[in-house]
């Protein structure tokens, strides 16, 4: 699947389910070989709400790893990915953090209730990434 048209993602803050602000906005969004990801630069992200779990320290400092892997500090648990290395199969940026699309919801900066992406993307709820 291809995005073809452009998307306005200006001031569209990012939540978990859960309700927590993991980001400011986002850069744009990337679409690979394990789906469609939202690409948030170091400005916008607040790492205040993620934290690296235990068990993923040792991507820290190694130096064949492709990224290091965050986690939302709320009962989402959502992944965040910290993009260490490039790859062949997506654009992902060196310096760049991801977020799979469907596990996170926007609002606009003056907008109380909050929407799915789906609907910012496609245009209509509940639509499949696969269609």
């Amino acid at each position: 699947m291809s995005i073809k048209k452009s998307i306005n993602i200006n001031n569209r803050s990012l939540f978990t389910k859960s309700g927590l602000q993991i980001a400011r906005s986002f850069v744009r969004v990337i679409v690979g070989k394990r789906g469609m990801y939202l690409e948030i630069n170091e400005m916008q992200i607040i790492k205040e709400n993620i934290k690296i779990p235990k068990k993923e320290e040792w991507r820290i400092d190694d130096v064949r790893v492709y990224y290091i892997e965050y986690r939302t500090k709320d009962s989402s648990n959502v992944k965040v990915y910290f993009q260490k290395r490039i790859v062949r199969y997506a654009d992902y940026q060196v310096g760049m953090y991801y977020v799979y699309w469907k596990d996170v919801d926007y609002k606009f900066e003056k907008q109380t209730k909050q929407k799915r992406l789906d609907e910012m993307i496609f245009g209509k709820k509940d639509r499949s990434e696969n269609e």
